[in-house]
């Protein structure tokens, strides 16, 4: 999960500049290649922000999607015989 926070921090950062670069070209006199430029870096910015949400959130759904227990039960404490029988009736399911 790390890499795609990364990546989104990563996007973020060059969304910015490429703003802060497009402004700034509107405002004084930049030449066409440095608006190229800096036109580029907003839109890699945001192909790299929109890959890492989505990474991030595919991430999230196959951690949850791996069907782990949400807790593991360490002892059972005077529940045996509900437990035996919870047991036998999962048994004659799977089994008949």
């Amino acid at each position: 999960m790390v890499p795609l926070k990364l990546a989104s921090w990563i996007g973020t950062l060059l969304v910015l500049i490429g703003l802060v670069s497009l402004l700034t070209g509107m405002i004084g006199q930049f030449s066409v290649s440095l608006e190229i430029l800096a036109s580029t870096t907003l839109i890699g910015g945001l192909i790299l922000l929109t890959i890492g949400i989505m990474g991030n959130y595919l991430g999230r759904i196959f951690v949850q999607s791996r069907r782990r227990p949400l807790y593991v039960v360490s002892e059972i404490a005077g529940f045996k015989s509900q437990l035996n029988q919870h047991l036998q009736f999962e048994e004659h399911q799977r089994f008949g």
